[in-house]
């Protein structure tokens, strides 16, 4: 079970654009040292939709070899595309990860059936548990409340919800 304060890691650039490895390895031992009880990869304050496929899914086996083990990591696999994150979310099981985090993305925005389904279809394909985020435009499809609870409801592996809806804190 995930508890406590789980920080989103930021993904460190170089001035040309690629990735800076030894600064993404810093930050990770940072959120460590500062008491977080989990840390999450890639999700939008990482700039995910900025990172290939191929970085994301090297920058999250980086943060779990360098975690190993001390916290829990929750693995981002959110993608418009069920495909890519289907293999994303299996790579995430293989590596260790504690749970996977899924951005219902804004394609599915006037789509809950749509939206239900693809988390499901990742649901079917791994164990973990899913943290289901529901983000407003233009990222997220900012599903209302009754969806999310649907999906809750329905999919058992829904263990934690991310919401960044306005206002969130009565959603």
């Amino acid at each position: 079970m995930l508890r406590g304060v789980l920080p989103i890691v930021p993904t460190p650039f170089h001035a040309d654009g690629t990735v800076d490895g030894e600064s993404f390895d810093r930050v990770i031992e940072y959120g460590i040292a500062a008491g977080a009880h989990g840390l999450v990869f890639p999700a939008i304050a990482s700039e995910y939709f900025t990172l290939s496929d191929e970085e994301r899914r090297s920058l999250s086996q980086r943060l779990v070899r360098r975690v190993a083990g001390r916290v829990p990591v929750v693995i981002g696999v959110s993608s418009p595309e069920p495909e890519v994150a289907l293999g994303l979310a299996k790579q995430a099981e293989e590596l260790g990860a504690q749970a996977v985090l899924m951005l219902v993305p804004a394609v599915f925005a006037k789509a809950p059936e749509e939206a239900l389904a693809y988390i499901r279809s990742v649901s079917r394909a791994v164990g973990l548990p899913i943290m289901l985020q529901n983000a407003p435009a233009p990222l997220g499809a900012d599903l209302p409340v009754d969806a999310v609870a649907r999906i809750c409801r329905e999919i058992d592996q829904v263990r934690y919800v991310k919401e960044e809806g306005a206002p969130s804190g009565q959603r």
